[in-house]
């Protein structure tokens, strides 16, 4: 009986290394330098614009307890809904350096910061930091916080509402339509007026928000070599015969073949495994196959396209 001839095959695998996701207006005033001091925007290769679910905080609603427990109070297409957090262990997680281990929430109008820090250091024993929430600055998009310890040391801080219900894996069924995909190079000077950004905040209904996924892809080369008695030799390096340009151009050429998302115009009916780029780059240097694969662990980025059902996970292919 003959036996089928086993091919050596070389693939060329991006995968989302990292991820992270904001709203266009976070690109302007107070909050541009944060946003772009963030080493996940910084480190982006490809970045995504979605269409999700409008949700809103309602800041004058939320209250306090002595124990750091909070009640944040949504708005999600005209209807309300409450969420007690924790919001010690979110700021102990995020914002907060290893010595401040325990922390007290307290909702404070226009007080005096050095007063506050007095009041907590002779009322609290024991306790370390204290946080304020600036409701008069904070509004339906952001909440915005101080948190600060005896010692003067203070951070500034904001929550957007899909920030935290993200953090607390609070999923609504609900899924990012992919509108857009492009290379992030020096988005932080095109991003403020990207025609494509505009165009989709332009279009976005009333019940709709308008996000960026920043991603940063990063590449394997596998190598599968057939062996005796039907076993597969599998090597795993990084890909180093291909410059850095063309790779992002071909991830950004195949994600965009995939999902055929609204606003991008060229690629989408491009014949991938006939096209140039993949016979100058990949053909040529006898890869076999492409596989990309973008996975994340939380609903939040479960994400597809008027042509791909959504998914947590997308594994794309082409091969020849």
């Amino acid at each position: 009986m003959s036996q089928t001839t086993r091919k050596k095959e070389k693939i060329f695998n991006p995968y989302m290394k990292q991820s992270i996701f904001v709203r266009p207006f976070q690109f302007y005033g107070d909050y541009k330098d944060f946003v772009f001091s963030q080493d996940r925007i910084e480190n982006a290769n490809i970045y995504f614009i979605v269409e999700r679910l409008r949700i809103r905080f309602i800041p004058e609603k939320i209250s306090v307890k002595p124990t750091g427990e909070m009640r944040f109070v949504f708005n999600r297409t005209g209807r309300n809904f409450k969420l007690s957090v924790d919001f010690a262990r979110i700021l102990l997680e995020s914002h907060l350096t290893s010595e401040m281990k325990r922390v007290t929430s307290t909702t404070l109008f226009g007080l005096d910061m050095s007063k506050v820090m007095r009041q907590i250091s002779n009322n609290n024993k024991g306790i370390t930091a204290g946080c304020v929430f600036d409701i008069h600055s904070s509004s339906t998009d952001i909440l915005k916080f101080t948190v600060f310890n005896t010692n003067g040391f203070s951070i500034d801080g904001y929550l957007s509402p899909h920030g935290l219900l993200s953090r607390e894996i609070i999923d609504f069924n609900n899924f990012s339509q992919l509108l857009y995909v492009g290379k992030s190079k020096d988005i932080s000077n095109r991003s403020v007026k990207h025609e494509k950004i505009l165009q989709a905040l332009a279009e976005c209904s009333d019940d709709k928000d308008i996000y960026l996924f920043f991603c940063e892809f990063d590449e394997n080369q596998i190598t599968l070599i057939p062996m005796a008695g039907n076993r597969m030799l599998v090597s795993n390096d990084s890909v180093k015969d291909i410059d850095k340009i063309p790779k992002i151009e071909l991830i950004e050429m195949c994600l965009i073949n995939y999902f055929k998302p609204l606003c991008n115009e060229g690629y989408k009916y491009t014949d991938i495994i006939n096209n140039k780029k993949v016979d100058e780059y990949l053909k040529a240097n006898e890869y076999t196959k492409i596989v990309i694969e973008t996975d994340h662990d939380h609903a939040f980025w479960r994400f597809g396209s008027d042509f791909i059902q959504p998914s947590l996970r997308h594994e794309i292919i082409f091969e020849w």
